[in-house]
């Protein structure tokens, strides 16, 4: 893995652990990474609008169509909903941010950070999920 790769993805773990981190500082570590390791930050990251996490949700499911942005809360059953604030890598936390992005969407964890595939793919190592194709 890159080292601009490493540095880009321990901004979006601290920012999704912390939670409450906001979007500019996250990038603004990012871009300090990859200024670092001779990369840059592609001029539309920071001009792009934030998603703001409602109060309670841990996710959110962003969809865009016609040029209409549309932000929807991932709902969690109680008990599902402190199991993902705690462990975020497991298979019912998984399944809603998959239903998401099946249906187009992209997954924002509190702080505006994406959850992106690759994150996902994180986890599965974090628990050494082994996933058959």
């Amino acid at each position: 893995m890159s080292l601009a790769l490493q540095a880009g993805h321990i901004a979006a773990e601290v920012a999704h652990s912390v939670g409450t981190m906001c979007m500019n500082r996250a990038l603004g570590f990012l871009a300090l990474a990859l200024a670092w390791c001779g990369s840059t930050l592609p001029a539309n990251a920071m001009a792009a609008t934030p998603v703001v996490v409602p109060p309670g949700s841990l996710y959110v499911c962003v969809t865009e169509s016609g040029g209409v942005r549309r932000v929807v809360p991932i709902e969690f059953s109680p008990n599902v909903a402190a199991l993902c604030a705690k462990h975020p890598e497991m298979g019912p936390c998984q399944y809603e941010r998959n239903v998401c992005r099946n249906s187009g969407g992209r997954v924002y964890a509190a702080g505006g950070v994406e959850v992106t595939l690759q994150m996902e793919a994180e986890y599965d190592r974090k628990v050494m999920r082994v996933r058959i194709r």
